[in-house]
């Protein structure tokens, strides 16, 4: 997928209705590497399976969700460490949306880049404020375990 002019790129497309009238109306491509979440008449049925099929019309890919890793930057300006000298922290994290549905339905993009973004900037702040000015640069590399 290409980023957008803000360089973002999307975790979730919509994609346009398919139309009776149409030749390929009845003909439904599933992409790989998302996951596709079906709607019959609105409702949620299923996440659909890679490939081609025929399907009818009233049957409709509403969401496409991507499967792949994606990366988050979470940059925190004026972290006070314990000794109160005031650092800047860059945090890259990696992540995968494992299930789609459950993402779209209940969470959604914007709320999770809001709930992301607070949690990351809070646990970041908590870390570095138990840590001396001396020992930041020790922090570097995989801290997971200690952010969650």
């Amino acid at each position: 997928s290409n980023p957008t002019s803000h360089g973002e790129i999307p975790l979730v497309l919509i994609p346009g209705h398919r139309s009776v009238f149409t030749g390929t109306g009845w003909w439904m491509t599933i992409p790989s590497g998302v996951s596709c979440l079906m709607q019959k008449w609105g409702r949620h049925t299923e996440i659909a399976k890679p490939g081609g099929s025929i399907t009818p019309p009233w049957y409709r890919i509403a969401y496409i969700v991507t499967q792949q890793s994606c990366n988050y930057n979470a940059p925190v300006k004026e972290c006070p460490t314990s000794d109160n000298v005031r650092v800047g922290v860059d945090c890259l994290i990696v992540f995968s949306i494992r299930e789609a549905d459950q993402f779209v339905y209940n969470l959604g993009a914007t709320k999770f880049n809001t709930y992301l973004a607070g949690a990351v900037e809070e646990a970041i702040r908590v870390l570095v404020r138990q840590t001396s000015h001396d020992k930041v640069r020790e922090l570097r590399g995989s801290q997971a375990k200690s952010l969650l």
